[in-house]
């Protein structure tokens, strides 16, 4: 009869973490209770057509992204630019085509910020 009991309580536990978890947007479990937004899926830049820019050395822009609470991409700027206009344009168009994770503060997600580097090489 005990161990009955203990598999009931066992089960309503769950159940109740389950349920919490499907009405919330909140992980079930927190491992990393601070942290800024991420890249979920990486999208690769789009090499400009533009002949002069075949021939330069490999380059990357930083784009400067705010992601929403929800995972959303709320803002994209250029942070640092590589210096061809061209590239910059094409780094954020595929930073605005990614998929981010939110940052949190105590394991609640939250609106942040972070840099993300596009790279580009030439030579493909």
């Amino acid at each position: 009869m005990g161990r009955l009991i203990v598999a009931v309580l066992a089960a309503l536990v769950i159940v109740d973490a389950v349920v919490w978890y499907e009405s919330s947007r909140y992980p079930l479990f927190c491992f990393v209770p601070d942290h800024s937004a991420s890249v979920v899926r990486v999208v690769s830049p789009d090499y400009p057509a533009d002949p002069a820019l075949r021939h330069i050395a490999p380059a990357s822009t930083l784009v400067k992204v705010t992601v929403e609470p929800d995972g959303r991409l709320s803002s994209a700027t250029i942070y640092r630019s590589s210096g061809y206009q061209k590239l910059a344009e094409a780094a954020e168009s595929a930073v605005r085509r990614m998929t981010y994770a939110p940052g949190a503060k105590t394991c609640v997600p939250i609106r942040t910020s972070a840099l993300v580097r596009v790279s580009f090489d030439p030579r493909g």
